[in-house]
């Protein structure tokens, strides 16, 4: 059932496409780390047609460990060829969070259902309400700095 779910369509968070889209435009490499498998990524992302925003995948079932341990997040910056502590990583769980503080990344909340607590709080850089107020962020941060690694 799931499959069949995800095959018609999993939905897009508001301002994902622009956000890709921005990054994109502006020439800065982008890496997916998922706990989910590479075949529904694929599928999830494909059906939006954002694939090719993407320089390096890195799915659950391609690490030993899962998050919140930053090994996905580590062989994300790694297949990018960046250094972790120049990543940003958007993410919404509680132990995505976890994994890429632990990775020494940039670490960027953008909340869904999940409930952080004051731990997990301790360890975001920034947040926002929804992908849609990060684009200006991505602007400033990729334009301003000249830099796009």
């Amino acid at each position: 059932k799931y499959d069949e779910l995800i095959r018609e369509g999993a939905p897009l968070k508001p301002g994902a496409r622009e956000c890709l889209e921005t990054l994109s435009r502006l020439g800065v490499p982008q890496a997916l780390a998922t706990s989910s498998s590479q075949r529904i990524a694929s599928v999830k992302l494909g059906y939006h047609g954002l694939l090719a925003h993407f320089s390096a995948f890195v799915t659950g079932d391609q690490v030993t460990h899962s998050k919140p341990h930053p090994e996905p997040y580590l062989t994300a910056a790694e297949r990018l060829g960046a250094a972790p502590q120049r990543c940003i990583a958007f993410e919404d769980s509680v132990n995505g969070i976890r994994s890429a503080h632990a990775a020494g990344m940039y670490t960027v909340l953008v909340p869904d259902m999940a409930i952080h607590d004051e731990a997990s709080m301790s360890r975001v850089r920034k947040q926002f309400d929804s992908l849609v107020e990060a684009v200006p962020f991505l602007e400033e941060t990729f334009v301003s700095n000249g830099s796009n690694s």
